[in-house]
């Protein structure tokens, strides 16, 4: 009953609070005729008289006023709903999406200069390894690395970045002198599972086909670890060589924990896009991040190019 009657409660809170049928029609935006029948109409499902009607005045009955509190309730919780959705567009959690390696290396360690400039939104990070999976309902946005943009969704394209061969301090010293295919002879070439598998060609034999790559792991002249940022934390630790990107390794370049010692860069063939519902890419918060990240990498693409870790 409740759906066919909702426009006459309306109207019986405008008769209520204006006192005459004629004012609540102006109001409403129908005509008086339109809201009389209302209420005769919801009189006779109730059984009941709602308005007490006289020649001067308008007034309702005690029944009618147990409707007028109760619908004047709701409205003050449908508008507090509204307030509260607003504010949801402007202030709070924004949950995003991305890849474990990214997240570590990369935007966490950033996300303290995003929360000191914006106190009133909070950034939680939700890893999701598997780029070809959709958008999780409980996430709002993504930085996905994908070959082309992903379908269906609001996508931007953010950028491309660099790969090259890295390796600790200490083995860099050894292979002073030498070409990147003669040092990948002497130590372990360290690679990422992922990677091999996800068609992003961030792996040796198709960024790099002048290394001569063993096809067994066998042996302890390759090594093959679940993600880049763990094959990055074996080449710290002076395990052997590893692939190299902008993102995931500028930090330790910069520090010395990483060397890129022969001068040999490519661009990554997959681009990082930041992936939303649609709803959300014109929401203030999502702008004040969007805002903040396109900073970020512009910071990002000065220190690659100061540090020579960038393609051409």
């Amino acid at each position: 009953m409740i759906e066919r009657h909702i426009a006459t409660l309306l109207a019986l809170e405008a008769i209520d609070r204006n006192g005459s049928f004629t004012a609540a029609a102006q109001e409403l935006g129908v005509s008086q005729s339109s809201v009389s029948m209302k209420i005769v109409r919801l009189e006779r499902d109730l059984k009941v008289r709602l308005v007490e009607r006289t020649t001067r005045s308008v007034v309702l009955s005690q029944e009618g006023k147990m409707l007028v509190e109760a619908s004047r309730s709701a409205i003050g919780e449908l508008e507090n709903a509204l307030v509260d959705v607003q504010n949801l567009q402007k202030e709070g959690v924004l949950v995003v999406e991305v890849l474990s390696s990214l997240a570590s290396k990369w935007l966490i360690p950033r996300l303290g200069s995003f929360h000191s400039q914006n106190s009133d939104v909070t950034i939680n990070v939700k890893v999701q390894d598997d780029q070809t999976e959709p958008l999780s309902a409980d996430s709002d946005l993504s930085l996905r690395i994908a070959s082309s943009a992903p379908p269906g969704i609001h996508s931007e394209f953010l950028t491309y970045e660099a790969v090259f061969p890295v390796c600790s301090p200490e083995l860099a010293r050894e292979f002073q002198g030498m070409s990147l295919s003669e040092a990948a002879k002497r130590v372990p070439l360290l690679d990422d599972r992922m990677a091999l598998e996800d068609g992003s060609g961030c792996n040796w034999q198709e960024q790099f086909p002048s290394v001569a790559v063993p096809t067994e792991v066998s042996g302890g002249q390759r090594l093959v670890f679940d993600r880049s940022d763990l094959a990055l934390q074996a080449a710290v630790s002076g395990q052997g060589l590893a692939i190299g990107r902008t993102f995931l390794c500028l930090d330790e370049i910069e520090s010395g924990a990483l060397v890129a010692p022969f001068g040999v860069t490519s661009r990554l063939k997959w681009g990082y896009y930041l992936v939303s519902r649609k709803s959300l890419h014109d929401w203030p918060k999502f702008l004040r991040f969007r805002a903040w990240l396109m900073d970020e990498l512009q910071k990002i693409h000065e220190q690659a190019k100061t540090l020579k870790i960038w393609y051409d």
